[in-house]
């Protein structure tokens, strides 16, 4: 049985994923779908809009069969890493016959060619002035693979980069190229509305950004239209009572460690760097809130984005980004397909397998594995985080992490 594997956040949940789901089975000729997706934080820097086990159980739901929790170290930072985080714990698994991804294109092999480029001698640096010239990083990066080529191939590379799928896009191939092709890729063109588009346009296929948007004015039937119908009953049942949440709840929770925390410790922070460090120590007496702090920082070198995953880390005590993960977390499994898969991981993976906090935790410490454990606290983080942000905002208590099994359905 071949497997189909699938990086994703699914925030929220919807249509297009589930299209995406169907076509990794079609396309790649698979009998199962494994997922890696982001926890409880995203890689916007900001809290998922809905819990992690609520987006798993709507993934496997809609088709997927194995869920792996992609650790937030990597979730909330750069195209480069999040990319290495999960291509390296699929391919670890020793399950993944196939990665499918989204892109933005119709012409996937530009993809393989602009993520061939930065193979090329200079790249780094090229990309890094470009960077430190106030550039973006799209804009850095197609500058830096342009300067040896013709002015038709630039041309016809340009729109790659307007996609923020793209980005990933070349990002996992370029892991796949760095890990020796473990695994074959295919890549699904994005259907419906455009990533960033703000509203709904009445397509079947609407924006991720729109559905929060829609979530969070009230507009919840119009979202969940957006959204495939065996996750509808289940999204009707828990909106606005373990979510949305949103990046402005983090206000509260951030003031503390923001206005403690020494320029030394914060410039350690992966992210971070000494110049943005002495920014927010200058203007953090002035805080008034997660929003408007972000934006107060931002400048022509340092995006929000780049922003908002910095201060998550601070809030996580995310301290390094290893260069492997350290282990491999189960969210959940569906159906008999489910559980043969996650036998087979049990056996095939080269990294140790977790799907109970527990007992990973006695097995790490008696192993001495600090890095497993400091990535271990760094998701305890997360779910503590995330259950204080919904108990805020909706008075609803969640179960803790250890309290939370695996979802078997």
């Amino acid at each position: 049985m071949k497997t189909a594997g699938i990086i994703a956040e699914f925030n929220p949940f919807h249509n297009g994923h589930a299209y995406l789901i169907q076509q990794a089975v079609h396309r790649a000729d698979a009998g199962a779908v494994v997922v890696i997706m982001s926890g409880e934080f995203v890689q916007r820097g900001a809290p998922a809009v809905m819990n992690q086990y609520l987006r798993a159980e709507c993934a496997l739901l809609s088709g997927a069969d194995l869920i792996l929790q992609l650790p937030v170290c990597y979730a909330t930072s750069s195209a480069d890493y999040f990319a290495s985080g999960a291509v390296r714990s699929l391919a670890a698994s020793g399950l993944v016959d196939t990665l499918v991804f989204g892109c933005e294109t119709e012409q996937p092999d530009l993809l393989v060619r602009a993520a061939s480029l930065t193979e090329d001698e200079g790249f780094q640096a090229s990309l890094y002035r470009g960077l430190s010239e106030g550039r973006n990083y799209p804009a850095a990066y197609f500058a830096a693979i342009s300067e040896h080529l013709p002015a038709d191939e630039q041309e016809a590379l340009r729109p790659l980069f307007d996609a923020p799928n793209n980005l990933l896009a070349m990002a996992y191939l370029r892991q796949i190229r760095e890990l020796g092709q473990p695994f074959d890729f295919c890549a699904v063109t994005r259907a419906g509305d455009a990533y960033h588009q703000p509203v709904p346009t009445g397509s079947r296929y609407p924006s991720a950004t729109a559905l929060r948007t829609m979530l969070e004015s009230g507009q919840s039937e119009q979202a969940f239209l957006g959204m495939p119908e065996p996750v509808r009953a289940l999204m009707r049942e828990h909106y606005r009572q373990d979510y949305p949440v949103f990046g402005s709840d983090l206000s509260g929770p951030l003031s503390w460690p923001l206005l403690t925390v020494s320029a030394e410790a914060l410039a350690a922070i992966p992210g971070i760097g000494s110049d943005l460090a002495a920014r927010i120590v200058n203007l953090r007496d002035s805080y008034n809130g997660f929003d408007a702090f972000v934006r107060s920082l931002k400048t022509r070198q340092v995006t929000q984005t780049r922003i908002q995953r910095a201060l998550i880390h601070l809030l996580l005590d995310v301290r390094e980004i290893p260069e492997r993960p350290p282990y491999l977390r189960v969210l959940g499994v569906r159906g008999n397909t489910g559980r043969e898969l996650l036998s087979a991981l049990h056996k095939n993976s080269t990294l140790p397998v977790v799907t109970s906090l527990n007992e990973a935790r006695q097995r790490f410490a008696a192993s001495g594995d600090d890095a497993a454990l400091r990535l271990l606290d760094c998701e305890i983080n997360a779910g503590t985080l995330a259950r204080y942000l919904v108990r805020e905002r909706y008075g609803t208590v969640l179960p803790n992490e250890y309290q939370r099994g695996m979802l078997m359905l």
